[in-house]
């Protein structure tokens, strides 16, 4: 009589593990055909771009990188922020701000925050060193304003 209770706990138990896990998967159905509808492409908003507001400038691995290394930037404000290194950023083909610095100079730990002009549009690829290592990124990155 004992092993048939246990047996009949053991289902129980599975069951309710199999409801568990099958409600967990609709869940995540739910959430991800939610977040299709809000942002009105077919893939939800993985797809679209949307605008930072700011650019962190780091070493990684010996290597000066900005994060993300390929920015929207929109056409507000954007804070760029050097994390343990001072960094400069030259821009190739002018730049997208307002004040028209070029290079821009941000120190160790400090925040430059730049007004994006009302006319740039395209992307704008720079060259970025960073004081604490000396090695750079094989393709330039870029702010693209859209």
């Amino acid at each position: 009589m004992a092993k048939k209770k246990s047996v009949k706990k053991k289902s129980a138990k599975k069951k309710a593990v199999k409801k568990k896990a099958v409600k967990k998967k609709a869940d995540k159905k739910a959430a991800r055909k939610y977040s299709k509808k809000q942002s009105g492409k077919k893939g939800g908003s993985r797809n679209a771009a949307a605008a930072v507001g700011q650019i962190k400038y780091r070493c990684v691995n010996g290597v000066c990188t900005a994060t993300p290394k390929f920015a929207s930037i929109g056409r507000s404000t954007v804070d760029l922020i050097a994390v343990n290194t001072d960094v400069t950023i030259t821009f190739i083909s002018g730049s997208p701000f307002v004040s028209g610095t070029n290079p821009i100079h941000i120190a160790n730990g400090t925040t430059d925050q730049e007004v994006v002009r009302s006319n740039a549009n395209g992307p704008f690829p720079y060259r970025l060193g960073c004081s604490a290592c000396h090695r750079t990124s094989v393709t330039n990155p870029e702010m693209i304003v859209p």
